[in-house]
């Protein structure tokens, strides 16, 4: 019988296919999807009996996740109608909504995600590695696919040092791979800031600080949407107070990182909201919105949003689009549970700090973070699982030091402090 420790193996190779085969052969997307998709989303099926017999505090907001994803897919199975609409569900909805909330669960199993973090290092970056002979990728290049590393940036003060030398290489290529990724700049810069608070651990009000940002990362999302909303203050043209500010990348193209490139997918999807009177269950999996690219001079994107467009680049908007009010607001209790969690549930700085990340990406989620078949989403996942893994939470500084670094060791050479830390864990 195939065990999830052997299936785990299996997990980043799998969601490298279809970044891999774009690169091969651009624009060909749906039947890789699905190739890589399904098998990964049949494993984690059949280990949903495992899945359930785990126990942990904020296991309600995971099945409340599940349970939405599956309300969306339903309505797009009943609402599809055109040939693309049944192309998308099955190579995009279904698998997204099914294996993702799933992953979050692989994060709960310690086990399970040492074996991850583990094939990431073996296979991952190799095969990321790839992505960087491309250009124009977007969501399935290089920064993308390596970004598992944001998180081994958050770990560095507990790595040896020869991982902490290969972390900051890494994080270097995928720095300047692609200098006109906005969200990979942002996502380095708050590995960082994050990894470095634990140097500033034993001040006094330094956790403080911390659980107060918390909680202005969730509340902020909140206060920005409703002053944007009343045409008070529209967060996305704050880049219009520091003027333009052009990267050149290496074909000699240019681009404005401080432009505004948001604020017309938030208008596309709430005029449709309003226009189907669909604010509180969202359009559905198939749902789709008219959108102002149709308009632009420089893409043929009338043609390419013909039946209109299916999502955007924000994943939480995304969730308002499919699901609406209810769906957005279970994404973000599912940040905000296991961020609280982490920030405030844990006696080790590491667990502390994953706990800030995770509300963090919540945050970022109103932005970027669009859900695809891909590392990056599978990642989104991974320290939301963290957060809820009560074995994590309950280790001092040390346990988890020796945790972090069993990742890397051969089980051979092992020593018996890291087997005592291996044993301590629920998977």
């Amino acid at each position: 019988m195939l065990k999830l420790s052997k299936a785990a193996n299996y997990i980043i190779l799998l969601l490298l296919l279809p970044s891999i085969f774009v690169f091969l052969v651009p624009g060909k997307i749906v039947a890789i999807s699905i190739l890589a998709s399904y098998p990964l989303m049949a494993i984690l099926i059949l280990f949903l009996p495992s899945f359930n017999q785990l126990r942990f505090e904020g296991r309600l907001y995971v099945y409340l996740f599940v349970l939405s994803n599956l309300l969306i897919i339903g309505r797009g199975i009943v609402d599809a109608e055109s040939q693309e609409d049944w192309k998308i569900l099955f190579s995009q909805v279904i698998p997204i909504g099914i294996i993702f909330p799933l992953c979050v669960f692989l994060g709960v199993k310690n086990n399970i995600l040492c074996i991850v973090f583990s094939s990431f290092f073996k296979y991952g970056i190799l095969g990321a590695s790839v992505l960087l002979l491309g250009s124009g990728l977007g969501m399935f290049g290089f920064p993308h696919n390596i970004s598992p590393i944001y998180l081994f940036v958050i770990f560095i003060p507990y790595l040896e040092t020869k991982w902490k030398i290969i972390t900051l290489l890494v994080v270097v290529v995928s720095f300047f791979s692609e200098l006109g990724m906005r969200a990979n700049m942002l996502n380095i810069l708050m590995a960082f800031l994050i990894s470095g608070t634990f140097f500033f651990r034993r001040f006094r009000l330094m956790l403080s600080t911390i659980r107060f940002g918390r909680l202005f990362i969730l509340i902020a999302p909140i206060v920005f949407m409703i002053l944007g909303l009343t045409g008070q203050f529209n967060i996305f043209k704050i880049g219009e107070l520091v003027g333009e500010y052009d990267i050149e990348s290496e074909n000699g193209s240019k681009q404005d990182i401080a432009i505004d490139s948001r604020t017309g997918i938030y208008l596309d999807v709430i005029l449709e909201l309003n226009k189907q009177e669909a604010f509180i269950w969202g359009l559905g999996g198939s749902g789709k919105t008219p959108t102002h690219l149709t308009e632009v001079e420089w893409g043929d994107f009338s043609e390419i949003y013909k039946e209109g467009r299916r999502a955007t680049e924000s994943g939480m908007l995304n969730y308002a689009q499919w699901g609406g009010v209810v769906a957005m607001i279970i994404y973000i209790l599912l940040f905000a549970k296991a961020s609280y969690l982490g920030v405030c549930k844990s006696k080790n700085w590491l667990m502390i700090s994953i706990g800030l990340w995770v509300m963090y990406k919540g945050l970022f989620s109103f932005i970027e973070d669009r859900l695809l078949i891909n590392v990056y989403t599978l990642f989104i996942m991974i320290p939301i699982g963290m957060c809820f893994n009560d074995v994590l939470r309950e280790m001092n500084d040390a346990e988890i030091r020796l945790f972090i670094r069993s990742v890397f060791k051969r089980k051979e050479t092992k020593n018996e402090n890291t087997k005592y830390i291996q044993n301590r864990t629920n998977g």
